[in-house]
């Protein structure tokens, strides 16, 4: 025991000792102080950069796990009949889909401050014009959806009578 508190002695003073003579406190001194700085190549010989393989244009797997891999033939009738039987996006696109394509182009509109008083010309549609055409587009939607969902319920109840019958 009296061993180790000798160490410690001995040790605080070095420390205390360093402290003094560089004119710093212990906590500032650098806990690399006793280690190099620099780093020397151990074998001169290898002073020639390492032989760079050429990059790779691209990559690719294995053979065998390509042969692996399952293919899909252009002409593959499982697969069109899988996805409605065209590649294309519209074909497959519903009735409701469709209705975007039939929409009109918005006219130009008139800007209501920008003339003062002055009457806005006929052609020339305002926001309240715009409004009323989409409600009347609206209200024709409707009615045509009620007479095609009428016709439907008039053919099956007339197909009901018929098979009662």
């Amino acid at each position: 025991m009296a061993s180790e508190e000798d160490e410690i002695a001995t040790l605080q003073a070095e420390r205390k000792a360093l402290a003094k003579g560089a004119g710093k406190s212990v906590a500032s001194t650098s806990k690399y102080a006793g280690y190099d700085d620099v780093l020397v190549d151990e074998d001169p010989e290898d002073d020639e950069p390492p032989a760079r393989k050429a990059a790779l244009r691209s990559f690719t797997a294995p053979k065998a796990l390509m042969e692996d891999l399952p293919r899909g033939d252009v002409e593959d009738d499982e697969g069109m009949a899988q996805f409605g039987g065209s590649k294309r996006v519209t074909d497959r696109e519903s009735d409701y889909s469709k209705r975007r394509l039939n929409r009109t182009l918005s006219p130009s509109r008139n800007d209501a401050f920008a003339m003062g008083d002055k009457t806005p010309a006929r052609d020339v549609s305002t926001y309240a014009d715009r409004m009323k055409e989409s409600q009347l587009d609206r209200e024709r939607d409707n009615t045509m959806r009620q007479i095609a969902q009428k016709k439907r319920e008039e053919s099956e109840a007339s197909a009901a009578d018929l098979r009662l019958a």
